[in-house]
C-alpha cells in the first residue's frame, strides 16, 4: 500500500507517511494516509485484494477515528469534511468470510472491520505523533487553517445571503 500511496499521489506535506498493519482474530488490515498538497480528499478501500469503489464498513472506521482523534486535538471544532482535506488515505483488509452489499462487491459489509480499522487509525495516529511530533504539528497547522478558511467562508455566505434578503 505505501507504494500504491506514492504512486497515486503528488506531494505528501509531511515527509514520513503513516502506515500500520493491525490483526484480530481471522482478519487483518493495513492501512496508509498522508496528507498532501492537493484539496481533495482521495481514499481506496480493498477487501480480500478487491477494490471496494462504494467503501464499506472498513472505510466508515477509518473516518470515525479521524474525527474522533482530531476533535480532541482541535477542541471540539471542524467538520469531518474540513479534517480530511487534502488527505489521502488507503485500506487493505484480509477477512476469512467476506461480506458485500451487493452482487458487484462495490462496498463491504462485515461489521469486525469497521472496529478493527477504528482501532488501527487511532493507534497510527497516536504513533505518529509520539514518533513524529514536528510532522504531525504541520498536520495539525494545516487542519487549523482550514478550520479557519471553512469559518471565514461560512461568515463571508452568511454575509451575501442577508445582503440578498435586504435588496428584496
Amino acid at each position: 500500500l505505501l507504494d500504491f500511496m506514492k504512486d497515486n499521489t503528488e506531494k505528501f506535506l509531511h515527509k514520513t507517511p503513516m502506515h500500520i498493519t493491525l490483526a484480530d482474530g481471522g482478519a487483518e488490515t493495513e492501512i496508509v494516509m498522508a496528507w498532501t498538497n492537493s484539496r481533495a480528499e482521495e481514499w481506496h478501500v480493498f477487501t480480500n485484494g478487491l477494490e471496494n469503489v462504494e467503501g464499506g464498513t472498513s472505510l466508515t472506521g477509518i473516518k470515525t477515528a479521524l474525527t474522533n482523534f482530531f476533535k480532541k486535538k482541535l477542541k471540539g471544532e471542524g467538520s469531518p469534511d474540513v479534517l480530511r482535506k487534502g488527505l489521502f488515505y488507503a485500506v487493505s483488509c484480509k477477512v476469512p468470510n467476506p461480506s458485500f452489499a451487493n452482487q458487484t462487491k462495490t462496498k463491504v459489509n462485515n461489521g469486525e472491520l469497521r472496529g478493527l480499522c477504528q482501532r488501527a487509525t487511532t493507534q497510527m495516529l497516536e504513533e505518529f505523533e509520539y514518533r513524529h511530533g514536528d510532522e504531525f504539528q504541520k498536520i495539525l497547522e494545516l487542519l487549523t487553517k482550514e478550520l479557519k478558511a471553512e469559518q471565514a467562508a461560512e461568515r463571508a455566505r452568511k454575509q451575501v445571503l442577508e445582503a440578498v434578503k435586504d435588496v428584496e
